[in-house]
C-alpha cells in the first residue's frame, strides 16, 4: 500500500491487461481502491480526461439510482499526467471473476437486479453501452453496474418491451435500448455457461445455439474489486 496526502491506496492495478485489443492498450490507466479516514472509494485514472468527464457527467445524471455507484469527484492531472474519477466503493467481485462460483439462483437474482437497474438508467435518458461481465459487481445480494465511459445521454428511450415491439424501427433510441439488453442477455449467458450448477449446465446443453450466438467472450483482464 502507498499513500498520497491523507489517502491510503489499498490496492492498485495498472492498465493495459493481456488480451485487450491494441486500441484499448493505447490508453494507459490505473485503477485504485482508496481508504480515506475509514471510507473506501474507487478511482479510475486515465490520461484521457474527456472519457472520465463523460462518465462523471452520466453518474451525476444517474444519482440516486440503486445499482449505480455514487459519483464523488474528478481530480488531476497529477505529476504523471493522470486524471482521476472517484466513486463510492462497491463491495463484491466482478461477475467475470465470480461466475464459476455462482448458483443458478444467484445468477437469476443478479440478472433481475441488473435488468431493473438498466430500466431505471434508461428512464433518465442514459444508455450504458458496455454491459459486460467485467462491468457488473456482485456481492451475493446486489449487483452494481459500473463503467459508464461508453454511455450516452439525452435520448428519449422507450422501455425494454416497447423497444422490442418496435425493434424494426430504425430510430437510434430503440436500438440503444435493445443494445443494452442484448448485452445483458449475453452477460447472463456468460454466467450460466461458467456456473457449476446442474441447472445452469443443463440449460447450456439444451440451448447451445442460443448460447453460441449471444455468449459474451471472456474478458482479458481482472479489474480489482476482490478483497474487502
Amino acid at each position: 500500500p502507498g499513500s498520497r496526502n491523507d489517502l491510503m491506496i489499498v490496492k492498485e492495478m495498472r492498465f493495459p491487461y493481456r488480451g485487450f485489443p491494441p486500441s484499448a492498450r493505447e490508453d494507459s490507466r490505473v485503477y485504485r481502491i482508496i481508504d480515506s479516514d475509514g471510507r473506501l472509494s474507487f478511482e479510475k485514472r486515465s490520461k484521457k480526461p474527456e472519457r472520465l468527464e463523460n462518465e462523471a457527467h452520466l453518474l451525476a445524471v444517474l444519482a440516486g439510482i440503486k445499482g449505480v455507484p455514487q459519483f464523488q469527484e474528478l481530480n488531476g492531472p497529477d505529476e504523471q499526467g493522470f486524471f482521476g474519477l472517484r466513486t463510492e466503493y462497491s463491495q463484491g467481485e466482478l461477475l467475470s471473476e465470480t461466475s464459476e462460483a455462482l448458483s443458478a439462483v444467484a445468477i437469476a437474482r443478479l440478472s433481475l437486479t441488473t435488468f431493473r437497474t438498466l430500466v431505471d438508467v434508461h428512464r433518465r435518458g442514459v444508455v450504458h453501452g458496455d454491459v459486460r461481465p467485467w462491468n457488473i459487481i456482485y456481492d451475493g445480494r446486489r449487483a452494481v453496474l459500473i463503467d459508464f465511459e461508453e454511455g450516452r445521454e439525452g435520448l428519449h428511450l422507450p422501455g425494454p418491451f416497447a423497444a422490442y415491439r418496435a425493434r424494426r424501427n430504425q430510430s437510434d433510441e430503440v436500438h440503444a435500448v435493445l443494445g443494452d439488453f442484448k448485452d445483458l442477455f449475453s452477460t447472463v449467458l456468460f454466467a450460466i455457461s461458467a456456473s457449476p450448477s446442474r441447472a445452469a449446465q443443463l440449460l447450456t446443453k439444451i440451448t447451445p445455439k442460443i448460447v453460441q450466438k449471444f455468449h459474451s467472450p471472456p474478458p482479458g483482464h481482472g479489474v480489482l474489486r476482490s478483497g474487502k
